[in-house]
Protein backbone atom coordinates (compact mmCIF):
# COMPACT_ATOMS: atom_id res chain seq x y z
CA UNK A 1 0.00 0.00 0.00
CA UNK A 2 1.46 3.28 -1.05
CA UNK A 3 1.06 6.45 0.88
CA UNK A 4 -1.01 9.13 -0.78
CA UNK A 5 0.97 12.23 -1.65
CA UNK A 6 0.70 14.94 0.92
CA UNK A 7 -1.31 17.94 -0.07
CA UNK A 8 -0.15 21.51 0.52
CA UNK A 9 0.24 22.26 4.20
CA UNK A 10 -1.80 25.13 5.59
CA UNK A 11 0.39 28.18 6.21
CA UNK A 12 1.38 28.81 9.77
CA UNK A 13 -0.55 31.67 11.28
CA UNK A 14 1.50 34.82 11.69
CA UNK A 15 2.44 35.73 15.23
CA UNK A 16 0.12 38.49 16.48
CA UNK A 17 2.69 40.71 18.17
CA UNK A 18 0.26 43.58 18.66
CA UNK A 19 -2.28 41.29 20.32
CA UNK A 20 0.35 39.83 22.66
CA UNK A 21 1.52 43.30 23.69
CA UNK A 22 -2.07 44.36 24.38
CA UNK A 23 -2.64 41.23 26.47
CA UNK A 24 0.55 41.85 28.50
CA UNK A 25 -0.49 45.45 29.12
CA UNK A 26 -3.95 44.36 30.23
CA UNK A 27 -2.53 41.85 32.72
CA UNK A 28 -0.03 44.38 34.06
CA UNK A 29 -2.81 46.93 34.63
CA UNK A 30 -4.87 44.29 36.43
CA UNK A 31 -1.97 43.47 38.75
CA UNK A 32 -1.30 47.15 39.38
CA UNK A 33 -4.94 47.61 40.33
CA UNK A 34 -4.66 44.65 42.73
CA UNK A 35 -1.62 46.26 44.40
CA UNK A 36 0.74 43.44 43.42
CA UNK A 37 3.42 45.82 42.19
CA UNK A 38 5.46 48.19 44.34
CA UNK A 39 4.43 51.72 43.22
CA UNK A 40 8.02 52.90 43.61
CA UNK A 41 9.23 50.30 41.12
CA UNK A 42 6.37 51.09 38.75
CA UNK A 43 7.33 54.77 38.80
CA UNK A 44 10.99 53.93 38.17
CA UNK A 45 10.03 51.81 35.15
CA UNK A 46 7.79 54.58 33.81
CA UNK A 47 10.57 57.16 34.22
CA UNK A 48 13.01 54.78 32.53
CA UNK A 49 10.59 54.43 29.62
CA UNK A 50 10.45 58.20 29.29
CA UNK A 51 14.25 58.27 29.35
CA UNK A 52 14.43 55.70 26.54
CA UNK A 53 11.93 57.75 24.59
CA UNK A 54 14.08 60.82 25.11
CA UNK A 55 17.15 58.94 23.84
CA UNK A 56 15.20 57.91 20.75
CA UNK A 57 13.98 61.46 20.21
CA UNK A 58 17.53 62.78 20.66
CA UNK A 59 18.80 60.35 18.02
CA UNK A 60 16.01 61.40 15.68
CA UNK A 61 16.81 65.06 16.32
CA UNK A 62 20.46 64.49 15.49
CA UNK A 63 19.54 62.61 12.33
CA UNK A 64 17.15 65.34 11.17
CA UNK A 65 19.71 68.05 11.93
CA UNK A 66 22.28 66.19 9.86
CA UNK A 67 19.82 65.79 6.99
CA UNK A 68 18.95 69.48 7.07
CA UNK A 69 22.63 70.46 7.04
CA UNK A 70 23.25 68.17 4.07
CA UNK A 71 20.26 69.63 2.25
CA UNK A 72 21.53 73.13 2.90
CA UNK A 73 24.94 72.27 1.45
CA UNK A 74 23.49 70.57 -1.62
CA UNK A 75 21.03 73.34 -2.39
CA UNK A 76 22.78 75.88 -4.63
CA UNK A 77 20.20 77.82 -6.60
CA UNK A 78 22.52 78.91 -9.45
CA UNK A 79 24.34 75.58 -9.96
CA UNK A 80 22.57 74.24 -13.02
CA UNK A 81 25.50 72.87 -15.08
CA UNK A 82 25.55 69.96 -17.57
CA UNK A 83 26.95 66.45 -17.10
CA UNK A 84 26.85 62.99 -18.68
CA UNK A 85 27.87 59.50 -17.72
CA UNK A 86 29.15 58.74 -21.25
CA UNK A 87 32.89 58.74 -21.84
CA UNK A 88 35.11 59.41 -24.80
CA UNK A 89 33.99 61.08 -28.03
CA UNK A 90 30.30 60.33 -27.42
CA UNK A 91 30.48 62.01 -24.03
CA UNK A 92 32.11 65.12 -25.45
CA UNK A 93 29.48 65.38 -28.20
CA UNK A 94 26.65 65.02 -25.69
CA UNK A 95 28.18 67.69 -23.43
CA UNK A 96 28.53 70.07 -26.42
CA UNK A 97 24.89 69.51 -27.41
CA UNK A 98 23.70 69.99 -23.84
CA UNK A 99 25.63 73.24 -23.51
CA UNK A 100 24.08 74.50 -26.74
CA UNK A 101 20.60 73.61 -25.54
CA UNK A 102 21.42 75.16 -22.19
CA UNK A 103 22.41 78.49 -23.80
CA UNK A 104 19.32 78.54 -26.00
CA UNK A 105 16.85 77.67 -23.22
CA UNK A 106 18.49 79.49 -20.31
CA UNK A 107 16.45 82.72 -20.67
CA UNK A 108 13.15 80.81 -20.78
CA UNK A 109 14.12 78.34 -18.05
CA UNK A 110 15.20 81.16 -15.77
CA UNK A 111 11.67 82.54 -15.72
CA UNK A 112 10.05 79.46 -14.21
CA UNK A 113 13.12 78.25 -12.30
CA UNK A 114 13.31 81.55 -10.39
CA UNK A 115 9.90 80.84 -8.89
CA UNK A 116 10.96 77.28 -8.08
CA UNK A 117 14.15 78.58 -6.46
CA UNK A 118 12.17 80.92 -4.22
CA UNK A 119 9.78 78.10 -3.33
CA UNK A 120 12.62 75.72 -2.46
CA UNK A 121 14.35 78.35 -0.34
CA UNK A 122 11.18 79.04 1.61
CA UNK A 123 10.61 75.29 2.04
CA UNK A 124 14.10 74.87 3.48
CA UNK A 125 13.57 77.77 5.87
CA UNK A 126 10.25 76.29 6.94
CA UNK A 127 11.88 72.93 7.69
CA UNK A 128 14.61 74.62 9.71
CA UNK A 129 11.90 76.34 11.77
CA UNK A 130 9.50 73.41 12.17
CA UNK A 131 11.84 70.52 12.89
CA UNK A 132 13.34 71.84 16.19
CA UNK A 133 9.86 72.83 17.41
CA UNK A 134 8.45 69.43 16.51
CA UNK A 135 11.24 67.62 18.33
CA UNK A 136 10.83 69.86 21.38
CA UNK A 137 7.07 69.21 21.40
CA UNK A 138 7.62 65.44 21.20
CA UNK A 139 10.12 65.67 24.06
CA UNK A 140 7.63 67.46 26.32
CA UNK A 141 4.77 65.19 25.26
CA UNK A 142 6.38 62.17 26.94
CA UNK A 143 6.66 64.09 30.23
CA UNK A 144 3.11 65.39 29.90
CA UNK A 145 1.76 61.88 29.37
CA UNK A 146 3.63 60.65 32.45
CA UNK A 147 2.34 63.56 34.56
CA UNK A 148 -1.23 62.96 33.39
CA UNK A 149 -0.92 59.27 34.26
CA UNK A 150 0.16 60.35 37.74
CA UNK A 151 -2.85 62.65 38.00
CA UNK A 152 -5.15 59.82 36.96
CA UNK A 153 -3.67 57.54 39.62
CA UNK A 154 -4.14 60.18 42.31
CA UNK A 155 -7.72 60.85 41.20
CA UNK A 156 -8.53 57.15 41.36
CA UNK A 157 -7.14 56.92 44.89
CA UNK A 158 -8.98 60.09 45.88
CA UNK A 159 -12.31 58.78 44.63
CA UNK A 160 -11.95 55.69 46.81
CA UNK A 161 -11.05 57.72 49.92
CA UNK A 162 -13.86 60.22 49.35
CA UNK A 163 -16.37 57.43 48.75
CA UNK A 164 -15.45 55.90 52.13
CA UNK A 165 -16.00 59.21 53.90
CA UNK A 166 -19.37 59.63 52.17
CA UNK A 167 -20.43 56.16 53.35
CA UNK A 168 -19.53 57.07 56.93
CA UNK A 169 -21.37 60.38 56.56
CA UNK A 170 -24.50 58.64 55.33
CA UNK A 171 -24.37 56.21 58.27
CA UNK A 172 -23.92 59.10 60.75
CA UNK A 173 -26.90 60.93 59.28
CA UNK A 174 -28.93 57.73 59.52
CA UNK A 175 -28.09 57.57 63.24
CA UNK A 176 -28.85 61.30 63.55
CA UNK A 177 -25.32 61.75 64.88
CA UNK A 178 -25.00 65.41 63.89
CA UNK A 179 -21.72 65.96 65.72
CA UNK A 180 -20.17 63.00 63.93
CA UNK A 181 -21.68 64.20 60.64
CA UNK A 182 -20.08 67.64 61.04
CA UNK A 183 -16.69 66.05 61.71
CA UNK A 184 -17.08 63.88 58.62
CA UNK A 185 -18.03 66.91 56.51
CA UNK A 186 -14.80 68.56 57.66
CA UNK A 187 -12.87 65.41 56.78
CA UNK A 188 -14.54 65.31 53.37
CA UNK A 189 -13.56 68.93 52.68
CA UNK A 190 -9.99 68.09 53.70
CA UNK A 191 -9.93 65.09 51.37
CA UNK A 192 -11.30 67.12 48.44
CA UNK A 193 -8.82 69.97 49.00
CA UNK A 194 -5.97 67.48 49.31
CA UNK A 195 -6.94 65.70 46.10
CA UNK A 196 -7.08 68.99 44.20
CA UNK A 197 -3.71 70.17 45.51
CA UNK A 198 -1.95 66.92 44.67
CA UNK A 199 -3.30 67.08 41.11
CA UNK A 200 -2.20 70.75 40.94
CA UNK A 201 1.35 69.79 41.93
CA UNK A 202 1.47 66.96 39.38
CA UNK A 203 0.73 69.49 36.64
CA UNK A 204 2.75 72.52 37.79
CA UNK A 205 5.64 71.00 39.77
CA UNK A 206 7.13 68.27 37.62
CA UNK A 207 9.38 65.93 39.63
CA UNK A 208 11.85 65.55 36.77
CA UNK A 209 12.25 69.34 36.57
CA UNK A 210 13.08 69.51 40.30
CA UNK A 211 15.51 66.59 40.44
CA UNK A 212 18.71 68.63 39.90
CA UNK A 213 17.65 71.18 42.54
CA UNK A 214 16.82 68.47 45.07
CA UNK A 215 20.17 66.81 44.39
CA UNK A 216 21.85 70.10 45.35
CA UNK A 217 19.85 70.15 48.61
CA UNK A 218 20.82 66.56 49.39
CA UNK A 219 24.50 67.47 48.99
CA UNK A 220 23.99 70.37 51.44
CA UNK A 221 21.92 68.44 53.99
CA UNK A 222 23.95 65.24 54.18
CA UNK A 223 27.10 66.64 55.86
CA UNK A 224 25.05 68.88 58.16
CA UNK A 225 22.67 66.17 59.36
CA UNK A 226 25.04 63.24 59.73
CA UNK A 227 23.17 60.44 61.49
CA UNK A 228 20.62 62.74 63.12
CA UNK A 229 17.00 63.09 62.05
CA UNK A 230 16.07 65.18 59.01
CA UNK A 231 12.56 66.69 59.11
CA UNK A 232 10.96 67.61 55.77
CA UNK A 233 8.20 70.09 56.63
CA UNK A 234 5.46 70.11 53.99
CA UNK A 235 7.03 67.08 52.32
CA UNK A 236 4.31 66.84 49.63
CA UNK A 237 4.76 63.80 47.41
CA UNK A 238 8.07 62.94 49.10
CA UNK A 239 10.53 63.38 46.21
CA UNK A 240 13.23 64.94 48.42
CA UNK A 241 12.63 62.35 51.13
CA UNK A 242 13.20 59.55 48.63
CA UNK A 243 16.54 61.03 47.60
CA UNK A 244 17.61 61.53 51.21
CA UNK A 245 16.60 57.95 52.04
CA UNK A 246 18.69 56.66 49.13
CA UNK A 247 21.69 58.44 50.70
CA UNK A 248 21.08 56.56 53.96
CA UNK A 249 19.72 59.52 55.94
CA UNK A 250 17.09 59.16 58.65
CA UNK A 251 14.28 61.34 57.31
CA UNK A 252 10.67 61.92 58.35
CA UNK A 253 8.08 64.11 56.63
CA UNK A 254 5.35 66.28 58.12
CA UNK A 255 2.35 67.02 55.91
CA UNK A 256 -1.18 68.39 56.35
CA UNK A 257 -2.53 67.05 53.05
CA UNK A 258 -3.97 63.56 53.70
CA UNK A 259 -3.66 62.63 50.04
CA UNK A 260 0.04 63.48 50.01
CA UNK A 261 0.55 61.55 53.26
CA UNK A 262 -1.01 58.48 51.64
CA UNK A 263 1.17 58.90 48.54
CA UNK A 264 4.31 59.02 50.73
CA UNK A 265 3.31 56.01 52.79
CA UNK A 266 2.70 53.97 49.63
CA UNK A 267 6.36 54.68 48.78
CA UNK A 268 7.37 53.37 52.21
CA UNK A 269 8.33 56.81 53.53
CA UNK A 270 7.90 57.85 57.17
CA UNK A 271 5.47 60.74 57.34
CA UNK A 272 3.45 62.39 60.10
CA UNK A 273 0.01 63.74 59.25
CA UNK A 274 -0.47 66.93 61.21
CA UNK A 275 0.86 70.34 62.16
CA UNK A 276 4.61 70.83 61.74
CA UNK A 277 5.07 73.13 64.73
CA UNK A 278 3.38 70.64 67.06
CA UNK A 279 5.44 67.77 65.63
CA UNK A 280 8.73 69.62 66.10
CA UNK A 281 7.75 70.68 69.62
CA UNK A 282 7.36 67.00 70.50
CA UNK A 283 11.00 66.25 69.60
CA UNK A 284 13.92 66.64 71.99
CA UNK A 285 16.05 69.76 71.81
CA UNK A 286 19.27 69.47 69.81
CA UNK A 287 18.07 66.17 68.31
CA UNK A 288 17.54 67.19 64.66
CA UNK A 289 20.24 67.42 62.02
CA UNK A 290 18.27 69.44 59.47
CA UNK A 291 14.84 70.99 58.99
CA UNK A 292 13.79 71.55 55.39
CA UNK A 293 10.84 73.66 54.20
CA UNK A 294 10.45 73.68 50.42
CA UNK A 295 7.71 75.98 49.12
CA UNK A 296 6.13 76.20 52.60
CA UNK A 297 6.82 79.61 54.16
CA UNK A 298 4.69 81.49 51.62
CA UNK A 299 1.63 79.58 52.89
CA UNK A 300 1.96 80.97 56.44
CA UNK A 301 1.13 84.21 58.18
CA UNK A 302 3.91 86.14 59.92
CA UNK A 303 3.16 84.93 63.49
CA UNK A 304 2.71 81.30 62.48
CA UNK A 305 5.95 81.43 60.48
CA UNK A 306 7.92 82.94 63.35
CA UNK A 307 6.66 80.31 65.83
CA UNK A 308 7.48 77.49 63.40
CA UNK A 309 11.00 78.75 62.71
CA UNK A 310 11.72 79.37 66.41
CA UNK A 311 10.62 75.83 67.30
CA UNK A 312 12.64 74.36 64.43
CA UNK A 313 15.85 76.13 65.47
CA UNK A 314 15.39 75.03 69.09
CA UNK A 315 15.34 71.38 67.94
CA UNK A 316 18.40 71.66 65.71
CA UNK A 317 21.62 70.12 66.98
CA UNK A 318 24.77 72.27 66.91
CA UNK A 319 25.83 72.46 63.26
CA UNK A 320 22.34 71.47 62.12
CA UNK A 321 20.85 73.19 59.09
CA UNK A 322 17.63 75.14 58.54
CA UNK A 323 16.79 75.34 54.83
CA UNK A 324 13.77 76.98 53.21
CA UNK A 325 12.84 77.55 49.57
CA UNK A 326 10.18 79.91 48.25
CA UNK A 327 9.16 82.01 45.24
CA UNK A 328 11.21 85.15 44.66
CA UNK A 329 8.92 88.24 44.77
CA UNK A 330 11.91 90.48 44.00
CA UNK A 331 11.46 89.12 40.47
CA UNK A 332 8.18 90.85 39.65
CA UNK A 333 7.11 88.44 36.89
CA UNK A 334 6.67 85.71 39.51
CA UNK A 335 3.77 87.69 40.98
CA UNK A 336 2.03 87.57 37.62
CA UNK A 337 2.84 83.88 37.27
CA UNK A 338 3.77 81.16 39.77
CA UNK A 339 2.95 82.93 43.04
CA UNK A 340 -0.73 83.63 42.47
CA UNK A 341 -1.15 80.53 40.33
CA UNK A 342 -1.41 78.68 43.67
CA UNK A 343 -4.51 79.95 45.47
CA UNK A 344 -3.23 78.65 48.82
CA UNK A 345 -0.30 81.09 48.86
CA UNK A 346 -0.66 83.89 51.43
CA UNK A 347 2.43 86.08 51.67
CA UNK A 348 5.31 86.58 49.26
CA UNK A 349 8.50 86.94 51.33
CA UNK A 350 11.38 89.11 50.16
CA UNK A 351 14.78 87.33 50.13
CA UNK A 352 16.33 89.86 52.48
CA UNK A 353 13.43 89.45 54.92
CA UNK A 354 13.90 85.67 55.13
CA UNK A 355 17.68 86.02 55.39
CA UNK A 356 17.14 88.52 58.21
CA UNK A 357 14.93 86.02 60.07
CA UNK A 358 17.67 83.38 59.86
CA UNK A 359 20.20 85.83 61.29
CA UNK A 360 17.79 87.04 64.01
CA UNK A 361 17.28 83.40 65.06
CA UNK A 362 21.04 83.17 65.68
CA UNK A 363 21.96 80.98 62.72
CA UNK A 364 25.41 81.36 61.18
CA UNK A 365 26.81 80.98 57.64
CA UNK A 366 23.49 82.27 56.30
CA UNK A 367 23.38 82.34 52.50
CA UNK A 368 20.79 83.02 49.81
CA UNK A 369 20.73 80.63 46.85
CA UNK A 370 19.27 82.03 43.63
CA UNK A 371 17.28 79.42 41.71
CA UNK A 372 15.44 78.93 38.41
CA UNK A 373 16.70 81.81 36.24
CA UNK A 374 14.22 82.93 33.62
CA UNK A 375 15.07 81.47 30.18
CA UNK A 376 16.80 83.93 27.88
CA UNK A 377 13.90 83.86 25.42
CA UNK A 378 11.68 85.64 27.98
CA UNK A 379 14.11 88.46 28.70
CA UNK A 380 13.91 91.83 26.94
CA UNK A 381 16.32 92.14 24.01
CA UNK A 382 19.15 94.64 23.80
CA UNK A 383 20.24 96.69 20.79
CA UNK A 384 23.57 96.23 19.05
CA UNK A 385 26.19 98.47 20.67
CA UNK A 386 27.62 101.26 18.57
CA UNK A 387 25.98 104.47 19.65
CA UNK A 388 25.38 106.43 22.84
CA UNK A 389 21.63 105.90 22.46
CA UNK A 390 22.10 102.12 22.22
CA UNK A 391 24.25 102.14 25.37
CA UNK A 392 21.61 104.01 27.37
CA UNK A 393 18.86 101.77 26.01
CA UNK A 394 20.74 98.58 26.89
CA UNK A 395 21.53 99.74 30.41
CA UNK A 396 17.83 100.40 30.99
CA UNK A 397 16.93 97.01 29.47
CA UNK A 398 19.33 95.28 31.86
CA UNK A 399 17.71 97.03 34.82
CA UNK A 400 14.27 95.93 33.64
CA UNK A 401 15.47 92.36 33.12
CA UNK A 402 16.89 92.27 36.65
CA UNK A 403 13.57 93.53 37.97
CA UNK A 404 11.22 91.43 35.82
CA UNK A 405 13.08 88.34 34.64
CA UNK A 406 15.81 87.35 37.09
CA UNK A 407 15.45 84.29 39.37
CA UNK A 408 12.03 82.74 39.93
CA UNK A 409 12.88 81.03 43.26
CA UNK A 410 15.41 81.37 46.03
CA UNK A 411 16.46 79.39 49.11
CA UNK A 412 17.93 80.50 52.43
CA UNK A 413 20.22 78.16 54.39
CA UNK A 414 21.94 78.58 57.75
CA UNK A 415 23.55 76.52 60.49
CA UNK A 416 23.01 76.53 64.24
Amino acid sequence: MTNAPEGPRPPKSALDISGLVDEVRRRVEEKKAQGLYDPREVRKVEMAAVGLGQDKEAAAAAEMTTRLAALGKLWVATDWGVTTHRKGLAGRVIIALKRLIYRLTKPLASVWLAQQVRFNNELLKLLETMVPGHIDARHHLAHDELRLSGVEEELATSRVRIARVLEKLEAALGREDMRGARELVGQLEEELAGAWYLAFEHIHRRPEALEARYRMYVDMIKPAAGEKLVVDVGCGRGELMEMLREEGLNVVGVELNPQAVEACRIKGLKVHHGDAEAFLAGLEEDSVGAVVMLQVVEHLGARKLLRLLTTAVSRLAPGGMLLAETINPACLSTLAGPFYLDITHRNPIHPQALKGLWQWLGLRDVEVLWLAPYPEKYRLEELEEGSAQAGVHNRNIRKLNDLLFSFQDYAVAGRK
